[in-house]
Formats: C-alpha cells, structure tokens, sequence
C-alpha cells in the first residue's frame, strides 16, 4: 500500500500538499461513488402500483408481438403458409377472420396501451396462446417462450377466447344437426 492510500485508509492527511489533497479528495470520492453503487445494486427496486408479493418480469411483449407478425403475418413472412397450417391446424386466412370476429365481439383481443403507455399484448398474441392451449394440450406457462406472455393472462386469454368463439359462432357452427345434417354426416 503506498503512502497516498495508507493516509486514505488511516485519515492522516496534513502531510500531503494540496496537489495531494486533491488526490486524496478525488479517490475518496470514486470509493464512496462505488460504495453508493454497491449498496444501490442491493437494494431491491421499488415499483409503485405493484401488486404486493408479485415479481414483475420485462416479458418485451411488443418484440413478442413483432416476432410473431414476422414469422407468419407479414407480405414476406419467414415461414410459408404450410407451416402457418401445420403449426396453428388452420388457414392464415381463418385464423385472421376468426381474429376479426372475436375483437368485435370481445375489446380484451384489441390491443391497448397500458397506465404507463406502454403497448399491451396485442390480439394475435392473445389467441395464438389459446390455440396453442387448446391446440397442444400444453400447461399455460409453456407458451411465454415464444408469445411473451405470463400463465395467468395465457389461462384469461383461454377463457375469454373459448367464451368469444361461442358467442359469435354459436349460431351458425355450434347449433344441433338438423335432418339434413345428420343426413349429409351420414
């Protein structure tokens, strides 16, 4: 330890001319610069309008959302529409008219910005993690991979896409088989 930080750890600072002094000023003042940074970092973060005991977790549901409109909904998408029917069971055409129904229906499928202002999830996220629910059979908390979405809006999503889709289809594709119907079937 030189002499410069020994006055510095022990406070004996007459001895040094004022070119020292402010040295010795300066490095005190970059410890107590990094000791406040130290502290600061384990500090735990407080977030005003947050549920007590929950974690917020930054999911960037808006690059979720970009991701997704690249990969199946752009004029160039990165996958073709084969895959878009292999990996959702329908027509990018019929998952787009189904999108279109259910937001008149239903305003939770349209996309709203949040107190903050920030984007919430859009309405393709929403239902691609009820198809990919009901579609796989897998537990709602697998889909935040890729949509960007926690379990417990994946579980309302669910809820309110199969309570959308009866309402607006119940009439024409939910209704008992008539006699011509059950003809056709048969």
């Amino acid at each position: 330890m030189n002499n410069l930080n020994k006055a510095i750890f022990n406070g004996d600072f007459d001895k040094f001319s004022s070119s020292d002094d402010d040295i010795i000023m300066i490095q005190l003042f970059a410890a107590q610069q990094q000791r406040i940074q130290t502290l600061s970092l384990n500090q735990p973060t407080i977030r005003i309008g947050f549920t007590s005991g929950r974690r917020y977790i930054n999911r960037e549901r808006v690059k979720g959302d970009r991701q997704i409109c690249r990969d199946y909904f752009t004029d160039n998408p990165v996958y073709p529409e084969e895959y878009f029917q292999r990996r959702f069971r329908m027509k990018r055409s019929l998952f787009v008219s189904i999108l279109h129904d259910i937001q008149q229906v239903n305003e939770y499928f349209i996309q709203t910005c949040d107190a903050t202002g920030a984007l919430g999830l859009s309405g393709i996220q929403k239902i691609t993690a009820a198809l990919r629910i009901l579609q796989y059979g897998v537990p709602a908390d697998v889909v935040d991979k890729y949509i960007r979405i926690g379990e417990s809006t994946a579980i309302a999503a669910l809820n309110f896409f199969t309570k959308s889709i009866v309402a607006t289809y119940e009439a024409v594709y939910l209704r008992t088989p008539n006699e011509a119907d059950v003809a056709r079937l048969l």
